[in-house]
C-alpha cells in the first residue's frame, strides 16, 4: 500500500470511548437504538477532544441512521447540525499522499434503482477538535465486497478508497 499505515481494530463500548481515545471510532448497525447518558457523555468528550466518529448504516439508511442522527447526535451535540460534505472537502480530495479524488461518489446500481440516489457524499459535523462523519449510504458492505442486491451502498472500490481517505484525513489532523 502507498501509505505504510496499519490499522489495529478494537471493540470498545461507547461509554469507554473517551477513555480509550482511538483516532477513529466506527458506529454501525441496522436497527433503532438508544444510548445511555454515560455513553452520550463519553461520545461528547471523545469528539470534542479530537476523535472522529463515523456513523455507518448497514444495508440501508433506515432506523439505525435515524437513531444515530435524530436521537444520539441531537442529545450529544444539540447546538451543532450535520452539513452535506462539499466536493472540495479535504477528506474526498487528494489533499495528501495516498488520498484519491472521491468528490464524485460511485454508488451501487441498487441504490440508483431503488431510491434514485446517483451520488451521495457523507454529511459532516465539526465539534470541538473532532468530527462526526455520517455516511449517507452503507460503507461497510463495500469494504467487505458484499455485492448482494438490496443494499443501498457505495460501490466496493469507491468504499475502499473512501475508507483510506478517511483514515489518512484523520491521520493528517482532519483538515477542513
Amino acid at each position: 500500500d502507498a501509505t505504510s499505515l496499519a490499522i489495529d481494530l478494537e471493540i470498545t463500548n461507547a461509554a469507554d470511548l473517551a477513555s480509550s481515545n482511538p483516532p477513529i471510532a466506527w458506529l454501525t448497525g441496522t436497527a433503532r437504538f438508544r444510548m445511555t447518558d454515560d455513553q452520550i457523555h463519553s461520545i461528547q468528550a471523545y469528539v470534542r477532544n479530537g476523535g472522529v466518529l463515523v456513523i455507518d448504516p448497514i444495508g440501508s439508511p433506515g432506523d439505525f441512521l435515524h437513531s444515530a442522527v435524530d436521537e444520539m447526535l441531537l442529545r450529544a451535540f444539540p447546538d451543532t447540525q450535520p452539513t452535506q460534505m462539499l466536493q472540495n472537502n479535504p477528506m474526498v480530495t487528494p489533499s495528501s499522499d495516498g488520498m484519491a479524488d472521491l468528490s464524485r461518489p460511485v454508488v451501487r446500481e441498487y441504490a440508483k434503482a431503488n431510491s434514485g440516489i446517483t451520488h451521495s457524499l457523507p454529511r459532516i459535523m465539526r465539534v470541538g477538535k473532532g468530527h462526526v462523519v455520517i455516511m449517507s449510504l452503507d460503507l461497510s458492505s463495500g469494504l467487505l465486497h458484499a455485492e448482494d442486491w438490496g443494499i443501498n451502498a457505495y460501490e466496493s472500490a469507491y468504499a475502499t478508497a473512501l475508507f483510506r481517505n478517511l483514515v489518512l484525513w484523520t491521520w493528517d489532523g482532519q483538515g477542513g
